[in-house]
This record gives C-alpha cells, structure tokens and sequence, in this order.
C-alpha cells in the first residue's frame, strides 16, 4: 500500500476550511506473532475518559517515540519507529524525516524545517526547506519540528477530544471521527478517504503499565464491510526520546557562508533568461538519454503581464520534436503564437485553457530566489521555498514532456569557467496511454544560456506536423 509523508499545517488549513481479541502491539518485538497482534500484552478495561487524557499527555510530550508493527511487501510483520523531537524528526518507514536548522534569510525566521533522507550508508542527506500555503495563499516555511507532529493537533480548538467522538467497547475504545482519523492516518504515513486503503478505525486500549496502544483497521475490500487490523502501535518514551545521529547532526551543522556572486544573479535576473536541459532517466540498463527541453523567458517586474515564454522540446524517446512561443492573454492564460497549414501567423489558448502564466507556466525571474543558494568552491544548494515551481520554470519538463514530477530531491546551482549549471535529482513517474504508471528516477542538468529578446514577426513553428500521439510504449 502507498504510503506519504502529509505536512502537518496542511491539517491546520484543513481545520479551518475479525483480528485477534487483543488488539493492541507491544514495544517488543519478541512479543509480536505472527499476525502481528500482541497477546501478551496485559491490559485492563478501559474507558473514553481515560483514553481521552492518554492521548492529551503524549501530545503534550516535549518529545515521544511512536513503536509500530506493519506488514512489508512480503507480508512479515516488522517492527519500526518514528521519534519527535523539538529539533527533528525521524519517520521509520521512509528512513526520511526532518531537521531544524538555522535559516538562510533571518527575515523567514531564526529556524527553518529541512527534510532529509537516509543514504545507502546510513548518512543524513539534506534535501529541502519544509513548506506549506497559509490562509492568504502564500508559500511560507515552517519554524518548528513541533508542526511536523501530527499529535499536538489534539492541543487545538479544531481538533480538541470529546467524549461524543468515541465508542466503548469494555476491552477496548473505538473511533470513526474523521478528525480523529485522519491525524492517525496522517502519522502513519496513510490518507484518510483514500479509496484504495479504505480505512474506517482506530481502537485504542492501555496496559497495566499505563501505556497507550492503538491499532489501525481498514476494510478489505470495497465490496465487503469486512475490517482488519493495517498498523499495531504504541506509544513510549515521553520526554526522553532521542535520536543520536540526527541530535549530533543538528548540534553541528551550519550552513554554507558562501553565496552566488553578483555577476551569475544579474544573470538569472535580467529581462530574459534562458536554460537548455539534458534529461536523463535510470533504466535497467543504466541512465537514459531522454532528451532536452529549451525554456527562455522574458519578464520585467516592472509590466508582470507582458510576459514572453519560448519553449522547445526535443524528445529521442518519442522521436518528437516540438516549439512553442506563448504570451499571457489578459485573463493570465498562456497564448501559443503559430504558423498554421495555410502559412499564416495564427494563435490559441495553449493546450486547451489548462494552462495559465503562475499555474503550470511559471517565468524564471519570477521564482528564482537568488539567496538560498548556498555552498562554496563553486557548489550551491537551493535552500529555499518554492523548488516545484523553479524547477518547471527552468526545465518546462512538466508541460512539455509525458513525465509528471513527484518531487524535486535536490537543486543545485553550479559554477566552471564561467558556465552556470543547475543540477536535479527527481522523484517522477511516466504514465502511458492506459494510464499505467511507471517509477522515474531522474537527472537533469540545465545550462543558462545567452538570450537574444524573442520576437514574434518570426514565429517558431508550422503547424504542419502531426499532432501528437499517444503513447503505448515503456521507458524502461
């Protein structure tokens, strides 16, 4: 079953707009059989009352280690834990999580949230600043591990515990409340509603030690009412959770002094900045050549809505070669300029109306954030907010190609002999004609390039191509 990492202020947005007799799991894994419920795990009747003031005490735990069993794809029970702290944040099913490090722009706060993966050999890697869209539409970091746990939602007004939210059940206590759901879920890496997992409960029971146990039950088919247990949790360690590798590495990591020199930040700043990109994708086989993607932009912050946008794609996958030169109608909506079959100069909305100047088209000046890259010896790191929509604005790989991006993993800007490069690694996937989906991993490198002011008495293209097909074939 898919799982995700959902950023916990999403959930403050959202605010505002037949197993086994027991059912609980032990923080031993010598305990767990087979089937992964706990049979020895000695537990008493228990009440909503005192459920209610177990969960309210590990939310309010200034650090707590969440101890889970699930099945893996081979369908063993494994056990795992996820680990919250003030400064980071460890989930144990991604070997991923979240560090708080000092901000590249005091004005965005003392702090920021950075995400992180584990390597093949255990080494954190940094990937990129946390962020989430607030109540008035802006993009906005977040300054607190504390907001990555899911737990302290049951501290608010929105999602405060009431009696009325659950059932007891004399061994255990039950609950189908959507809220209370969907912050369960939510931590453990699943999505309340989805119809794949379709997950209807949480029952919860205590130890005689005090410990609160919860399992996680979902229907097993869309057919049947049938349920079973998905996830045996628990939690422990209040107040005294740690993780050594992630504290050590907080303790001593700061960030790079050195930053983009004038000339290069002129350079991507000017009136029009253009990238030619080299794409290439892991296969069987080893890496792929793709193909390219040209992308210039013109833009002037002084008449936003005069924007020019040339792209061109070509594709040795497909054996597709196309060009596009797109203007911003008054409704914002791109504007792709052609010549048609008879010669003549023609234009339409691009694609159909799906795409508008800051919703799939994006202009390079306008995202670039020059001062979040960091580094040095002529290698900076992109720390800063909107990663997604710099990227597409440098590649266009989205609205060109039939990849769909997941996730950007990391940016950074590379500098030799005068030649600025930026190079991704990307989380993407491509799907085919039947809507069959296949795992990318991606490379990409985009060099800027000199730019001459795109004119439009001299159109890019002839519509006399075919249009283009759909396609049935695998890259891998």
């Amino acid at each position: 079953m898919k799982k995700s990492v959902v950023l916990l202020s999403s959930l403050f947005l959202l605010a505002s707009c037949g197993g086994p007799t027991v059912i609980s799991s032990s923080s031993s894994s010598s305990d767990v059989s087979s089937s992964g419920s706990n049979s020895s795990v000695s537990t008493k009747t228990v009440s909503t009352a005192e459920v209610i003031n177990a969960l309210k005490q590990a939310a309010s735990a200034s650090s707590i280690t969440v101890h889970y069993q699930e099945q893996d794809s081979n369908n063993e029970w494994v056990d795992m834990e996820d680990i919250y702290t003030s400064d980071y944040v460890s989930i144990g099913w991604s070997k991923s999580g979240y560090v708080l490090l000092p901000s590249y722009d005091a004005t965005l706060g003392d702090k920021l949230v950075y995400s992180f993966q584990y390597d093949g050999k255990g080494n954190v890697v940094l990937g990129k600043a946390t962020t989430y869209y607030n109540n008035d539409n802006q993009l906005v970091g977040v300054n607190s591990c504390d907001d990555m746990n899911y737990l302290k939602l049951f501290n608010t007004a929105d999602y405060g515990l009431k009696s009325s939210q659950f059932v007891e059940n004399g061994e255990y206590v039950s609950s189908e409340d959507e809220k209370i759901m969907t912050i369960f879920c939510s931590m453990m890496g699943y999505q309340y509603g989805d119809s794949d997992i379709r997950m209807t409960s949480v029952r919860f029971v205590i130890g005689d030690d005090g410990t609160l146990y919860f399992t996680l039950y979902h229907q097993t088919d869309e057919y049947t009412e049938n349920e079973e247990a998905l996830l045996y949790g628990s939690f422990k360690d209040y107040g005294t959770s740690q993780k050594e590798d992630l504290a050590a590495f907080v303790a001593n990591y700061q960030l790079p002094s050195g930053r983009l020199d004038e000339a290069t930040l002129t350079a991507l700043s000017s009136k029009t900045v253009a990238f030619d990109t080299t794409i290439r994708y892991a296969s069987t086989k080893g890496w792929v050549n793709y193909g390219t993607t040209s992308v210039a932009s013109e833009y002037d912050p002084a008449h936003p809505d005069d924007c020019k946008m040339a792209y061109t794609l070509n594709d040795l996958v497909n054996q597709e070669r196309y060009s596009y030169l797109l203007t911003k109608d008054e409704d914002g909506y791109a504007v792709d300029h052609y010549i048609n079959g008879l010669n003549q100069t023609a234009e339409k909305r691009f694609k159909s109306n799906y795409y508008a100047w800051d919703n799939g088209i994006f202009s390079i000046q306008k995202e670039l954030d020059g001062t979040a890259f960091l580094g040095e010896n002529g290698i900076y790191q992109y720390y800063g907010f909107n990663f997604d929509r710099l990227y597409e604005s440098i590649t266009a790989i989205n609205v060109l190609t039939d990849i769909q991006i997941r996730d950007v993993l990391s940016l950074t800007c590379q500098i030799q002999d005068s030649t600025v490069s930026f190079v991704a690694n990307i989380d993407a996937y491509y799907a085919d004609a039947s809507g069959n989906e296949t795992a990318l991993s991606l490379q990409t490198i985009s060099t800027l390039k000199t730019a001459l002011r795109l004119r439009f008495q001299h159109p890019l293209r002839s519509r006399m191509m075919p249009p283009k097909p759909s396609k049935t074939h695998s890259l891998l």
